[in-house]
């Protein structure tokens, strides 16, 4: 998940700290193979840091550049010796830029093709391997041959790389080995004017600006670990200025602001939030030093509150 502080996602740092990266604190192992149509090398020191600090050793496999078909439709390739765990597809947008510029005649039938050419590589890797396939999608392109009225001209670039992203999360769905890698959050997320250096894409061949491959590495930590178990399973929530405003003991029933508009409402939308997490399996519980009965008073009486008294697994205030 992307947040404000991402003071830990320094490039810089990482890569100086992967050079005297203490593993013995490491409990489990990890092998990763990482394919790619960009130079990506950068990734696997990035890999490596962020995944010992969850207390994971990673092995990294780097296949060479632009080499994920010969890899995979090989079975005595490099890729299968090395016997991964998860295998990480990355591939560029301006990689898929060149391809499309080179496609000669009518390109209606583009996106398709490289989407089918996507699940011929998915399929191949698990008949031969039981690894994981963590897929990315694509950065959507910044720019626009048609302005707006790209949206009804379906084989421009842009609209193709929209319906291939769509394409990537159906074929996904439909085969459990294969994970998304969004890609396209990160970038819309940090801007897509600045996410691809276009210098160093034509020195280096590079996947993004430097500075923003720390969150791809990031995103696919998070992927890895939630694949083999390490999620979080708990959210313990205060009360008194955080599921709503004021001090429930204080300010009492009335006092207190929760509600869809003005003040009330970012309390009001993280209790959507914390709602959606427990739709999706994770337990809510509640620690206060609130008197029991005046901790509970608002989520038995608030007519704005959307948690309940229900929604809580355990609930402790003393």
């Amino acid at each position: 998940m992307l947040t404000a502080d991402r003071s830990h996602l320094d490039y810089g740092k990482l890569l100086r700290e992967s050079k005297r990266c203490d593993y013995s604190g490491c409990t489990r192992s990890l092998r990763v193979a990482v394919l790619s149509d960009a130079a990506v090398q950068q990734i696997v020191p990035l890999l490596q840091v962020l995944l010992a600090h969850k207390g994971v050793r990673a092995e990294v496999y780097l296949a060479e550049y632009d080499s994920i078909e010969l890899e995979v439709f090989n079975s005595d390739s490099k890729l299968y010796e090395f016997a991964p765990d998860a295998v990480v597809i990355l591939n560029s947008l301006n990689a898929l830029r060149v391809t499309y510029y080179r496609q000669p005649g009518e390109r209606s039938a583009f996106g398709d093709d490289v989407a089918a050419r996507m699940a011929g590589i998915w399929d191949a890797l698990r008949a031969r391997s039981p690894a994981v396939v963590i897929q990315s999608n694509y950065a959507l392109p910044y720019e626009r041959a048609f302005g707006n009225f790209d949206h009804k001209v379906p084989a421009a670039f842009y609209p193709t790389v929209q319906r291939l992203n769509e394409a990537i999360a159906r074929m996904a769905r439909e085969r459990s080995h294969v994970l998304v890698n969004d890609v396209e959050a990160l970038s819309s997320y940090v801007g897509r004017k600045h996410w691809c250096d276009e210098r160093l894409w034509i020195l280096a061949k590079t996947f993004c600006a430097l500075e923003h491959l720390p969150l791809v590495a990031q995103n696919l930590v998070d992927i890895l670990l939630a694949n083999v178990g390490h999620v979080v399973k708990c959210v313990v929530a205060d009360l008194d200025n955080t599921l709503w405003g004021g001090v429930i003991g204080d300010d009492g029933l009335q006092g207190i602001v929760v509600g869809p508009f003005g003040e009330g409402e970012p309390f009001y939308r993280l209790q959507h939030h914390l709602l959606e997490l427990k739709r999706r399996g994770i337990v809510l519980a509640v620690c206060s030093k609130n008197d029991p009965e005046n901790a509970l008073e608002p989520f038995r009486s608030h007519p704005d509150m959307v948690l309940r008294e229900d929604d809580f697994a355990a609930f402790v205030a003393n």
